[in-house]
């Protein structure tokens, strides 16, 4: 019997242990798995103070048009923001979509993805704007390259005095981005890393396994 107690005690410690946490929005109907060991900012404190009891799809998507067209459900940072150097980032936002059909979506997602062109100057597709699925749901899929540029500060000592320097630092980067209608509105999944570092490809591949879009 004490045996038994044991192990069922064991089993219960693991699963509070190991158990896979799973970020979930409460307006908009997407839940995905967070990532072990990142850092978690969720902006529900904010949206809360814009939507507050507006439940009805038509006010969520008003709230969505007079914040520029988006709002940011959540971040996940691989490292603290003050770590020198690029930090791995997943974003999820939800944006309005105009769209009755996936046709009429798949367009505008396209003419959408080119506008990173304008953002960055040396920006170009990895992957061509598609049509793929996500969990069952038919959603648009791209990713790109672009160079970002940045500047680091350093003392050097020169005499027994310190000095400012700058170094300009650029960064080959890579993002992936989904984008996944559901209904008024549409979610877009991005991830954006080091293009020469395939470290996290892998734990993206299985978050994006875990979404789950629906009230």
């Amino acid at each position: 019997m004490k045996r038994v107690s044991l192990l069922l005690m064991l089993f219960i410690l693991s699963k509070g242990v190991f158990a896979q946490k799973t970020y979930k929005d409460k307006y908009f109907g997407i839940s995905i798995n967070e990532p072990k060991n990142w850092i978690v900012k969720d902006n529900s404190a904010f949206i809360d103070s814009l939507i507050g009891d507006k439940v009805n799809d038509s006010l969520l998507a008003k709230e969505i048009e007079v914040n520029n067209g988006s709002l940011l459900l959540a971040t996940f940072n691989k490292y603290d923001e003050k770590k020198s150097g690029f930090i791995p980032i997943i974003q999820i936002n939800v944006l309005n979509n105009p769209s009755v059909l996936f046709n009429d979506f798949e367009v505008d997602m396209k003419a959408s993805a080119n506008l990173y062109k304008s953002l960055y100057q040396d920006f170009s597709f990895i992957t061509q704007p598609q049509s793929v699925t996500v969990n069952g749901k038919k959603s648009i899929y791209f990713s790109g390259k672009f160079t970002l540029t940045g500047t680091r500060t350093f003392q050097v000592n020169i005499g027994g005095n310190n000095y400012e320097q700058n170094q300009t630092l650029k960064y080959l980067i890579q993002t992936k981005v989904y984008a996944i209608p559901y209904g008024n509105y549409f979610f877009q999944l991005s991830f954006t890393d080091n293009l020469d570092v395939k470290d996290d490809e892998k734990l993206f591949e299985d978050l994006l396994t875990s979404i789950r879009i629906g009230k």
